[in-house]
Order: C-alpha cells, then structure tokens, then sequence
C-alpha cells in the first residue's frame, strides 16, 4: 500500500497497512524552519533548511526525512503574497539568498523578501504600495496580518472592486497567471515520482469569516448585522472569484489531488449570538464552495477543514456540507478536544492529528509527551479514521529527539 492508497483509505474507513503520518502535507501541521534546521542536523543532513512560508515561518519539506519519518502527504506550493512565484521553483537557486533567523539560525529564504528592521526591534513587511503588511514581534518567528482586510474596514463593494485592481493582498489573495503552468509542471512531477497524496489549500481568494475579517472577528460580525445587504454583496464577490478559481486549478491539474484543504479562522469566536450569525451568514457560502469542488472534483478528491480557534460549534455543519475530516491547530487555546470529537464524530470526520500539540512537544518532557502521546493515539486510531500529525506547526525551540520520538512508527 503506497501513501497515496494509504489515505485514501483512511478516508473510506478501509483498513491500512498502518496509520497515515503526515507532516508538512498542510498550512498547519508543518515545521519551523528553524525546527527543520535542527532535525537535519540531528540526523546527519547538511542540507539547507529553506523558508517556505514566511508568514508562518514554516519550511519547505522533500523527501530528506523520508527514512526517519515517513510522511504520506506532499503539499503541493502555492504563491505566497508580495513574493515572486520563481522562488517555487527548485531548480532556480539564484532566486533564494541565505539569512539569519532571530535565533540566528542559518537559513534559505526567497530573495524578495525583505522584512524591515523597526525601531523597536520588530520586523515589518510592506505591501506594493509600502504599506504595512504584515508585523513580526523581536524574537518571534511568524508574522501576524498588519492590515485590515474588507470585511473587518467595512468597505463598499465598489471600495473593494475598486482595491482589487491594485492585486492589494490585504484585499484578495490570488494566484497570478504565470502561477497555472508551473502548477502543471509541479503536478506532473510529483505524480511521475512520488506516491504520496498531494495536498492543495483550496480556500477562496479570502476565507469568508477569518479572512474578510482579517483578525478583527467582532468587527465583521458587526458588519454582517449591521449592513447585511452590503456584507451579502461582498460575500458573492468572493465567492464568485472563488468559483472562477476553482474552474481554473481543475483545468490545470484534473484529478491528480488527493487532498483539498479548507482553511478558517474563528480566533475570538465564542459566544452562542456570534456562532449563529457565522452558521447563519458565513456557513452557507462554504456548502456552495464544497458543491462547486464535487462538481468539478467529484470524489477523487478528500476535502479537510482546518480552522484556529473553536470549529466544534459547527462539526454538525461542516459535515451536512461534504466535509470529511478535521485538521486541529493550537490545542490549548482553541477548546477543541480530540478525544471527544473521535467520541461523538469519529465515524463522519477523519481526525488530522491530535494526539499532541505543537506547544506540548516544545514545553514537556519527553517521558510526558510519551505516555500523552501513547493513550491518545491508541484511542484516536482506533477503528481508523486518524492521520498522525502534530496539532500545529512545531515550534523553533522542539527538540528534534522530540520530533522524532513523537513519528517514531506507533504500530
């Protein structure tokens, strides 16, 4: 059974030849690139640790931890805003440049990207237009949105029509067109000599509530209430851009994808009238998206939600619409439980980690993150429908004997 059977099954409660491990096959169950410079090392790999994503700070993944960890899913690169797609290319070297990350850690990063030095030590990302952009505390090793997107301003369909022909990516995150043919390229060679299950985040252009919202939920909240014709209007405007983009990545890539990833933010979403507003308002544009991904997909395809913060609230929702399986992010602060959702959903939804956290493998001990580890993947497999990842991105500061303690084959 190869990785791309492998999750496949999982997927159709088919028994596996083992649990399906995934690391880096998703926007959040990736590694910093920090924490990947650090597991080479640990391993006797004097390659390169390159920055992949550098809003997240995670790194780009190959097959260097193949032997030792035995990933089943490849992501599948996508463009990353204010930055040049050449930098997707691998065989491109002149497009990437050495750099220093706040722990001095010796890294690749994409040539374009130029974070500013502020006078407070945090470092600052600007837009086309020297805008703020995106701000990273000293010391950190991710970026926080800086901007405010169109939902949480309150702006005019005409507004936003208007900042869209500026590609402001505040304002809508879309490929450019040179993206589709490299995307072709990639697809076909990770197809000709790669078994795993291709991965693809197939969010629209800004994801309806986190997105729109851009961190600012009680704003567009009030936005959706307060003017409801307008929000309605903006909501089909993206929701059109989104059909159009899915038309065009199907064009390109047919049925090669195994996964596709929806991805939400619902940080600082937890009273009862805000969750109902979400299911009433937000959550009907998501069930037309997964309609247009069958119809043009069909059922090659297995379709993942991803959210921070509590997705809990709308399981029953999410699963009425199509989707299969539910990815967890940060744990300790999201008030999602694992163990419950595998108890009242495991036969609708596959669970995309969860034995542990991202912050419990950079803070426990190992004999802790051990005997965690062990109860909760036996009871997280059972039956099938799990796919072991970390539950976020692993932090700078994990151990690498922890990364490995924690993908070390459990059956």
């Amino acid at each position: 059974m190869n990785s791309r059977d492998r999750i496949h099954a999982v997927f159709k409660r088919k028994k596996c030849d083992r649990t399906p491990v995934d690391m880096g096959g998703t926007r959040n169950t990736g590694i910093s690139v920090t924490a990947l410079y650090h597991l080479r090392q640990c391993i006797g790999s004097e390659k390169a640790a390159r920055l992949y994503d550098v809003y997240a700070g995670t790194a780009e993944l190959d097959d260097t931890l193949e032997k030792t960890i035995g990933c089943d899913v490849l992501r599948i690169p996508q463009p990353v805003p204010l930055l040049n797609i050449e930098c997707l290319r691998e065989q491109t070297k002149k497009w990437w440049k050495p750099y220093a990350m706040e722990d001095g850690t010796g890294v690749l990063i994409p040539k374009d990207f130029y974070p500013e030095r502020e006078l407070n030590g945090d470092l600052c990302l600007r837009d086309f237009q020297d805008r703020r952009y995106a701000m990273q505390k000293r010391g950190g090793w991710r970026y926080e949105l800086y901007a405010e997107g169109p939902g949480a301003l309150g702006m005019t369909v005409e507004e936003v029509t208007q900042a869209l022909s500026s590609s402001n990516p505040a304002v809508i995150s879309l490929p450019e067109a040179g993206y589709w043919p490299l995307l072709a390229s990639f697809v076909k060679a990770f197809s000709r000599t790669s078994k795993k299950a291709l991965s693809y985040r197939i969010n629209p252009p800004l994801s309806f509530f986190g997105g729109l919202g851009n961190r600012e939920p009680l704003k567009w909240l009030d936005y959706l209430e307060s003017r409801p014709d307008e929000a309605e209007k903006l909501l089909e405007m993206y929701f059109s851009l989104w059909v159009t983009q899915m038309e065009t990545l199907f064009a390109t890539v047919g049925d090669a994808l195994d996964l596709l990833v929806l991805e939400e933010n619902f940080v600082g979403v937890s009273q009862d009238d805000a969750q109902n507003l979400i299911l009433k308002r937000i959550m009907p544009f998501y069930a037309r998206g997964i309609r247009e991904i069958r119809a043009h997909f069909g059922a090659t395809a297995e379709i993942l939600w991803q959210a921070e913060g509590n997705s809990t609230p709308f399981l029953p929702s999410l699963i009425e619409m199509g989707v299969q399986g539910i990815s967890f992010t940060d744990l300790e602060t999201s008030g999602m439980n694992p163990l419950s959702i595998k108890k009242d959903f495991g036969n609708d939804l596959v669970l995309w980690g969860g034995a542990c956290s991202a912050t419990d493998l950079a803070e426990k001990k190992l004999d802790d993150v051990l005997a965690k580890l062990q109860q909760n993947f036996a009871i997280l497999s059972e039956n099938g429908g799990y796919v072991h990842a970390v539950a976020g991105n692993i932090m700078p500061e994990t151990d690498p004997e922890m990364v490995l303690t924690y993908f070390v084959p459990r059956e």
